[in-house]
C-alpha cells in the first residue's frame, strides 16, 4: 500500500514539474510592454523587441536591457511606422534584426550602432550587417540626393532604402547580387538608377511608386524580377529588358501611364497576369515568337494599343495561350515577322548574349597569322632536313 501512495505521489510531483516547467517557457512568450517597447523572452534574460509605440520621437536609444533582459534582437517590423524618430542607436548586445524593422521611419536621418557590436555597423549613418555585405537600412530623411552602394554589399535587404524620397539618383555596385522587396519602394524622387554587372534578382515592389523614375535599363545579368516590380511608376517611358529574363512577373507595369512603346527580347517566354494593365498610353509592343503563354488581363485598359509587332509568323501566332480580358490584341494590327528587340547599347551587363561570331578583320588577323606561322614551320623543317643531310654526309 505504501509502496501504491509513493508512486501516485512521485507522479504527481513529476505533473507538477511539467506543467511548472511548460508554464514558464509559455510566459516568456508572452508579450510583455516596458515604456515604448512590446517585447518577450524567448530565452532566459534575452529580449527580443516585436513592436515599438509610434508616438516615440526624436534621438532614440534602444535600450540594452529591459527588466533585467538583455536585448538581443529586434523584430521584423519592430518599428514600423514610426516616422517621428530623427536618429536610432542600436545597442551592443543585439545580434539579430529582422527584414523591414525600421520601415517607414520617414523622419530617420541616421543610424548609430554602439562600440562593441559584433554583428552591425554603420557607414556614414547607413545601417549594414558587420562586413558590411547586407545593407539593411537607409534612413530614409538622409539629406543627400546621389548615393552609391558599397562596393562590398551584395544584397539589399526588403525595403533597404524604402521611402527615401530626397534620394535622386542610385548607383547599384558590381557586387550587388540582390535587391529585396520593396528595396527602394516609395523613393518618389528618384529619377535614375545604374545597375552593376552582378545583379540577378530584383524583388517585388522593388521600384513600385517610384513617381519620378522615367526610364529603366534591366541588365541582362538579371534572371529574376518579383510582381509589381515597377507598379504605379506613372513617370516610366523607357523600358529596356535584358536578355537574361525569361518572363516578365505578374503586375509588372501596373498603371506605368507613361509607356508607350515597349519591345520585349527573344529570351521572354512568358508574360504573367496583368503585367501592363492599366497603361492607358501604350500604343505599341515588340512580341517575340518565343512566346508561348500571355496571362490574363495583361492588356486591360491598355485602350491605347495599335500595334503588335510579332517576331513570328500568323501560325505561330495561332499557337499562343492567351488568357481573358486581353481584348485589346485582338482590336490592335499584328504585323508579322517584325524585328527582334535590339539590346540598349549601354548594357555592358553579363549574362545570356545573343551567339555571334567573331569580327570579319579578327578573322582575316587569324588567317594572316596561321598562314605566316604555316611557313615558317615549312623553312625551319627545311632547314633542318638540309644540316641533318650535311652532317651524315661528312661522317
Amino acid at each position: 500500500m505504501k509502496k501504491h501512495i509513493s508512486i501516485l505521489l512521485t507522479s504527481i510531483l513529476l505533473f507538477s514539474l511539467f506543467f511548472a516547467n511548460t508554464f514558464t517557457v509559455s510566459a516568456g512568450f508572452e508579450n510583455q510592454t516596458f515604456e515604448k517597447y512590446t517585447y518577450t523572452v524567448p530565452s532566459e534574460n534575452e529580449a527580443t523587441i516585436i513592436d515599438v509605440q509610434t508616438d516615440i520621437s526624436g534621438e532614440v536609444v534602444i535600450p540594452s536591457s529591459i527588466e533585467g533582459n538583455k536585448v538581443t534582437a529586434i523584430d521584423t517590423r519592430a518599428f514600423d511606422n514610426c516616422d517621428k524618430i530623427t536618429t536610432l542607436k542600436i545597442p551592443a548586445g543585439v545580434n539579430f534584426i529582422g527584414e523591414a524593422a525600421f520601415e517607414e521611419c520617414t523622419s530617420l536621418t541616421k543610424f548609430i550602432v554602439a562600440f562593441g557590436n559584433k554583428d552591425y555597423c554603420t557607414r556614414d549613418g547607413v545601417l549594414f550587417n558587420k562586413d558590411t555585405t547586407t545593407l539593411i537600412c537607409y534612413p530614409p530623411a538622409k539629406a543627400n540626393t546621389a548615393y552609391a552602394i558599397p562596393d562590398s554589399v551584395k544584397k539589399v535587404d526588403t525595403a533597404a532604402i524604402a521611402y527615401a524620397s530626397r534620394l535622386e539618383q542610385i548607383t547599384v555596385a558590381d557586387s550587388v547580387q540582390s535587391l529585396g522587396d520593396q528595396a527602394f519602394y516609395r523613393c518618389a524622387g528618384l529619377k535614375q538608377i545604374t545597375f552593376g554587372t552582378g545583379l540577378t534578382k530584383i524583388g517585388a515592389e522593388a521600384f513600385a511608386h517610384c513617381y519620378a523614375l522615367a526610364s529603366i535599363t534591366i541588365p541582362n545579368s538579371v534572371t529574376s524580377v518579383g510582381i509589381s516590380v515597377f507598379e504605379e511608376c506613372g513617370n516610366l517611358s523607357v523600358v529596356t529588358i535584358g536578355r537574361g529574363l525569361t518572363a516578365l512577373s505578374g503586375t509588372m507595369f501596373l498603371n506605368c501611364t507613361a509607356l508607350k512603346t515597349i519591345a520585349l527580347p527573344d529570351n521572354v517566354t512568358t508574360i504573367n497576369a496583368s503585367a501592363f494593365s492599366g497603361c492607358s498610353a501604350l500604343e505599341s509592343i515588340t512580341i517575340p515568337k518565343t512566346v508561348t503563354g500571355i496571362g490574363g488581363y495583361v492588356f486591360r485598359g491598355c485602350d491605347a494599343l495599335k500595334t503588335i509587332a510579332y517576331t513570328g509568323f500568323e501560325a505561330q501566332r495561332d499557337l499562343l495561350v492567351i488568357g481573358s480580358k486581353n481584348e485589346t490584341l485582338a482590336a490592335a494590327q499584328w504585323q508579322y515577322g517584325a524585328p527582334s528587340a535590339e539590346p540598349s547599347p549601354e548594357d555592358t551587363s553579363v549574362g545570356p548574349q545573343p551567339i555571334s561570331g567573331p569580327d570579319s578583320n579578327v578573322i582575316w588577323a587569324y588567317v594572316i597569322i596561321g598562314g605566316i606561322a604555316v611557313v615558317l614551320t615549312a623553312v625551319v623543317a627545311v632547314v633542318i632536313i638540309a644540316l641533318v643531310k650535311g652532317i651524315k654526309q661528312r661522317t
